[in-house]
């Protein structure tokens, strides 16, 4: 079982998750996104935000999402805790995409194999296509 080194639990899951299975949650993610998502901290070696809530802020639903959840389509990667929701404290998401294209065999983004585009946060997953990187833009 993989546990990431940089973050808690609440920041990656909701408060109902987060309240009902606590460190548990960990089971809902996929060990490759959770590495993925260690290694883009430790690349930019900046701070990292998926979820806040738990500090009194608007994020909730940037890392797992429950099936009950309304936010996201229903094959969302956030369901099968494959895709985070970011920002990297002191990077716009332009800047941090770019780089994960630019070096996208790096070990350091070898995991990330997608990425939405024309949005003001990164979004990245871990899904299984054969692609390198896919780009897409939300719907």
């Amino acid at each position: 079982m993989y546990r990431c080194k940089h973050f808690q639990i609440h920041e990656l899951v909701d408060p109902d998750t987060y309240n009902q299975f606590a460190e548990a949650a960990w089971m809902f993610f996929c060990p490759a996104a959770l590495q993925a998502l260690d290694l883009l901290r430790d690349y930019f070696g900046a701070p990292i935000v998926v979820n806040n809530w738990k500090h009194g802020g608007e994020f909730k639903y940037r890392g797992f999402r429950p099936v009950m959840s309304s936010v996201g389509g229903n094959y969302s990667q956030h369901r099968m805790g494959r895709a985070f929701d970011l920002d990297v404290i002191g990077y716009t998401a332009n800047e941090v995409r770019r780089t994960i294209i630019i070096n996208k065999d790096m070990p350091s983004f070898r995991l990330i194999n997608c990425l939405e585009t024309d949005i003001n946060w990164v979004h990245f997953d871990t899904r299984n296509i054969s692609d390198r990187i896919r780009i897409v833009t939300p719907k």
